[in-house]
């Protein structure tokens, strides 16, 4: 607060009034050729006024000024202004980006303060990026988030522990918040694309197909993945297996193949069978043929 005054005195007082009680603390020790003063130690929220008197050399008091205009000091601390989604949003993109923006510019941005779990309250590595400028914080998760699934994203001002975590410039904390939204339901069936395609001629004998699905999958098995000799159908000993991202299966057969045989890869999708997270089947069998050399 600044309070400009004549300069006719040796120093000068400032009486200071917090929601129309009088403080018992003067300010004291203001040069006499002062113009103003700023006050500080004051309370966001509360309301002030002050008075001014003068002090001679002989430490004589004037009276005090008249009240000064009532003054309500706020610097609030950041808030988050929206976000998408919203908190409660369902139907969410699972690839989508989630954004957030904050009334203020912050600090303090990082994977402790920023904080985006799943339903078994695990957190997930996602990149972290804030405009200066337009005050949003981006959070990109590392992976696509599964279908049909509510997920949390924690804003924390204060650590775990007590350390600052998202605040302004000047210190003051987000409150934490927590931005709750539910992801879309998957309702696409996955597609496969296998290796040898339909058809094929002049195979490797030693050869191990590949099914190739466009996500993730469930129910890859040696009785979903079937190969068999066409002609005699007898099926081929094999071991199947699919990769850590639930998108590839190999059929690995326990010795080489027969030498110009036509085999046949049977690929069964179904509610118990292969199917994606969300438990739509994958459409078939599918059924493709190929001849080795």
């Amino acid at each position: 607060m600044r309070r400009t005054a004549r300069r006719t005195a040796n120093q000068f007082q400032i009486e200071v009034t917090a929601n129309g009680v009088v403080q018992p603390a003067l300010i004291t020790g203001i040069a006499a050729n002062a113009t103003s003063r700023i006050v500080t130690g004051l309370t966001n929220g509360t309301t002030y006024t002050f008075k001014v008197r003068a002090v001679n050399q002989v430490g004589l008091l004037g009276e005090f000024s008249a009240a000064s205009n009532a003054v309500v000091p706020s610097n609030p601390g950041p808030e988050v202004t929206t976000s998408n989604p919203l908190s409660g949003a369902t139907g969410v993109g699972v690839g989508a980006n989630l954004t957030v923006t904050f009334s203020q510019v912050v600090t303090g941005i990082s994977g402790n303060s920023v904080i985006l779990r799943n339903p078994a309250g695990t957190a997930l590595g996602s990149g972290l990026a804030f405009n200066a400028v337009t005050r949003v914080l981006t959070v990109n998760p590392n992976v696509n988030l599964l279908p049909g699934t509510t997920y949390t994203l924690t804003l924390l001002g204060t650590l775990p522990g007590g350390g600052a975590g998202i605040r302004n410039a000047a210190g003051l904390r987000l409150a934490n918040t927590v931005i709750t939204f539910t992801t879309a339901l998957d309702t696409t069936a996955p597609t496969a694309v296998i290796n040898p395609v339909n058809g094929a001629t002049g195979i490797n004998p030693n050869v191990s197909p590949t099914i190739t699905f466009n996500e993730r999958v469930l129910g890859v098995s040696g009785t979903t993945v079937v190969l068999r000799n066409s002609v005699t159908g007898t099926q081929i000993a094999a071991v199947v297996t699919i990769n850590a991202g639930g998108t590839v299966a190999t059929l690995n057969p326990t010795a080489n193949l027969a030498r110009n045989t036509e085999y046949q890869l049977t690929v069964t999708g179904g509610t118990t069978a292969i199917r994606d997270t969300a438990g739509n089947a994958l459409a078939g069998p599918i059924v493709t043929t190929f001849r080795t050399r």
